[in-house]
């Protein structure tokens, strides 16, 4: 699966509701230092069992389209849609408190 499909997938996803309607993108790069912090953070929370929605992982480098058309002008950048639209987004290096308010707000 590329990294455009599985942007497509979010975007499905807000629209499902199975998923609440609510679905998170992180757009990041990998030589990125606060996106592999943020990513591995996510992860860990993930593991937990303690974020109530998914998370997709956006290389902004294979989607530079998907990027393009949700503003993404730095990384990391962690965004909400709901049916399909923008409805919240957590830019820079963040702790997991916070990604966890984020996500489950």
């Amino acid at each position: 699966m590329t990294d455009q499909e599985t942007f497509e997938q979010v975007m499905l996803r807000s629209w499902s509701e199975e998923a609440g309607g609510v679905s998170f993108a992180l757009f990041s790069s990998p030589n990125c230092a606060p996106c592999g912090r943020v990513k591995a953070a996510l992860e860990r929370l993930e593991n937990a069992g303690v974020l109530r929605h998914e998370v997709s992982y956006i290389n902004v480098y294979h989607a530079a389209a998907a990027a393009m058309k949700t503003n993404v002008r730095s990384v990391p950048v962690l965004v909400r849609f709901e049916q399909g639209r923008e409805t919240g987004r957590l830019t820079g290096d963040q702790n997991e408190p916070k990604l966890l308010d984020f996500i489950n707000a």
